[in-house]
């Protein structure tokens, strides 16, 4: 650790290409901070979790989407400006019965 830290400082000074290996990190890091990151697995940014998405639209508007309501399917789907409201569906032989 303390020969690649050794190596980061030197690599500005001279002007001599040292190719791919020899990658300054700009971001300085103290000693214990890289300990710790080691300890904790944490080396760099945190990705979100890929099963979990947190994206919510509430920007419906306040109607009941007529279609959603009436056979329980919509065309738009989640992308439907209106309220897809799963409160009272209506089965099959009910919607014949009142055609």
């Amino acid at each position: 650790m303390e020969r690649n830290l050794a190596q980061q400082q030197d690599a500005t000074v001279g002007g001599v290409y040292r190719g791919q290996a020899g990658y300054k990190n700009f971001i300085e890091k103290k000693e214990s901070q890289i300990g710790g990151n080691k300890y904790t697995g944490t080396q760099g940014p945190i990705r979100a979790p890929q099963f979990f998405r947190a994206t919510c639209r509430f920007d419906y508007q306040p109607d009941i989407c007529k279609d959603y309501k009436d056979t329980g399917f919509c065309g738009f789907g989640d992308s439907c400006k209106f309220m897809h409201d799963r409160g009272n569906h209506k089965t099959g032989w009910q919607m014949e019965q009142e055609w």
